[in-house]
């Protein structure tokens, strides 16, 4: 008799647990969408960074000023980010393959999160091509 009214407590508190889970997870969800905190769901190039031609042995390293990205969501309309410091590693992050001793395209990809990205090229040459 203890026996049964055990399994009958038990069960009871777990479908008691997956109602509260279910409820909180709705409340979550309500309060991300309506408090504010929407989620990014596209990103893309709003500005051009000024640099995008660079020099074998002049230029070592990406010069992203003036670049300008925009991130958009479902419930907000886009909003643009300077890629600079202050926002490369927080609001995204900056890769490239660019061999700056190498003449080529390369592209620079910004990317936020595992499935958001966008990307431009630049292009590396030879200071011959320079006056």
């Amino acid at each position: 008799m203890i026996r049964r009214k055990q399994q009958v407590f038990f069960f009871v508190l777990g479908a008691v647990s997956v109602i509260l889970a279910i409820l909180f997870y709705r409340l979550g969800s309500w309060l991300w969408e309506n408090a504010g905190m929407a989620r990014v769901t596209k990103i893309g190039i709003a500005e051009y960074p000024s640099k995008i031609v660079y020099v074998i042995g002049k230029d070592t390293e990406l010069d992203l000023t003036g670049g300008e990205i925009w991130m958009g969501t479902v419930e907000q309309s886009p909003s643009t980010y300077e890629l600079s410091e202050r926002n490369i590693g927080y609001q995204f992050e900056v890769f490239t393959d660019a061999d700056f001793e190498k003449e080529g395209t390369y592209t620079v990809t910004i990317q936020r999160g595992a499935s958001m990205q966008c990307s431009f090229p630049i292009q590396v040459i030879s200071p011959d091509y320079v006056k």
